[in-house]
């Protein structure tokens, strides 16, 4: 599962900096657990991501990192990242989070975009 549709502008044009706008609201999202769908989906996540390893060259270990990355799939279909806003003085002209999809449902593949 994953969390958002890497989708496409109107013109046909790839939306930029769709990773660094979900980042954002992850980062917000760490510290308030108000935005999390139940605070046991924030305590889970929480707790998984403050025990992930510290990784050295040649000796990683994925799996608790592949957790962590489930965990957040909750916080990425909840209603407070359809609702969530970015502020304009970060992002160009701010605006909801490009490619939400609510609730647990597969979503179809990215579409293929032009550059922008």
């Amino acid at each position: 599962m994953r969390c958002f549709i890497r989708g496409c502008n109107p013109d046909g044009s790839s939306i930029p900096y769709v990773e660094y706008k979900w980042s954002y609201f992850f980062v917000e999202a760490l510290t308030d657990g108000s935005l999390w769908p139940t605070n046991d989906d924030y305590q889970t996540f929480k707790s998984d991501y403050e025990d992930l390893p510290t990784c050295k060259m040649g000796k990683i270990d994925t799996s608790k990192w592949e957790q962590a990355a489930a965990d957040i799939i909750p916080l990425c279909r909840g209603d407070a990242a359809g609702a969530f806003t970015l502020p304009s003085s970060l992002f160009k002209g701010g605006g909801p989070l490009p490619g939400y999809t609510k609730g647990m449902v597969p979503m179809a593949k990215d579409p293929s975009c032009n550059p922008p």
